[in-house]
């Protein structure tokens, strides 16, 4: 049986393992699903973005402050690149808990949440290509937040990959589409699974964001002639703390006036200096 918006923590099984389906839709097709996609989002008042083909990150100059759904908008941006994949932006008409699988199994994180029940009140819930999921919840006002076991929040200031986009061939996917009844009380989640602990204020050495979130706020902190700098230094750092997303840090160079573009291919560089080898 599906999950429902009951409260069910959906299962990593809920829907058969999908496969590169690049052959058996033409490109042709594959564009027509993209735009109608976005322009069915768009209908229900979810602003939308144009995302690199193939990727997560924004197409567009200003990235999730371009976002639209203004029809007209949406079929000059898919006129230009029929195969952008789709971002929807998060803080307006709903909020998404991301259950990622990238270092740790997020379904173990969310199964906690749901014995405490914590997790009534979703609707729409995507199956991402990782094997994860996107669980839509009524917005809440909140911004974006992470946590180190897998459970990650995008609300204000926020966006998610949407279908029928892909990465690397592999198609987010729907899995129910009810609507939400409810916000999720996300900071009781996070003090649930990943609390943090009470730090006695010490002296730091230098400006040194110590986290992922502080280190996105310094980049949000930069002016012109230092966001390029800034955010390079940031990203470095996150990477060496086994970042993998760097949405939230291209969201904050862009909120400083750095172009989308040039905030991505900076986070790119930072990946490939601290790792080694293609981003």
């Amino acid at each position: 049986m599906p999950p429902t918006n009951e409260g069910t923590a959906p299962r990593p099984d809920a829907v058969p393992t999908t496969t590169n389906t690049t052959n058996s839709v033409s490109r042709k097709q594959f564009c027509k699903q993209l735009l109608d996609g976005a322009l069915g989002y768009a209908r229900r008042g979810w602003p939308v973005l144009p995302l690199l083909p193939g990727t997560k990150l924004p197409l567009s100059r200003h990235g999730l402050h371009d976002a639209s759904t203004d029809p007209q908008q949406i079929g000059t941006w898919w006129t230009r690149c029929p195969d952008a994949n789709i971002g929807v932006r998060t803080g307006v008409a709903f909020d998404v808990l991301d259950v990622d699988l990238h270092g740790h199994n997020g379904f173990a994180a969310l199964s906690k949440v749901d014995e405490r029940g914590l997790l009534t009140g979703h609707g729409r819930i995507v199956a991402t290509t990782s094997g994860g999921r996107h669980l839509y919840y009524l917005p809440s006002g909140a911004g974006n937040s992470t946590t180190r076991v897998g459970l990650d929040y995008r609300g204000a200031g926020g966006y998610v990959v949407a279908p029928p986009s892909r990465i690397n061939g592999r198609p987010y996917t729907v899995v129910s589409d009810d609507n939400p009844t409810a916000a999720l009380d996300w900071a009781a989640v996070r003090n649930l699974v990943d609390p943090r602990p009470v730090h006695v204020p010490q002296q730091r050495h230098g400006n040194e964001p110590g986290d992922v979130d502080r280190l996105v706020q310094h980049v949000a902190r930069q002016t012109e002639g230092n966001r390029n700098a800034g955010l390079f230094w940031a990203a470095c750092r996150a990477v060496e703390q086994g970042c993998a997303d760097f949405r939230p840090f291209i969201e904050a160079a862009v909120s400083t006036g750095l172009p989308a573009n040039e905030a991505a291919r900076t986070c790119r560089s930072a990946i490939r200096t601290i790792r080694g080898g293609a981003a």
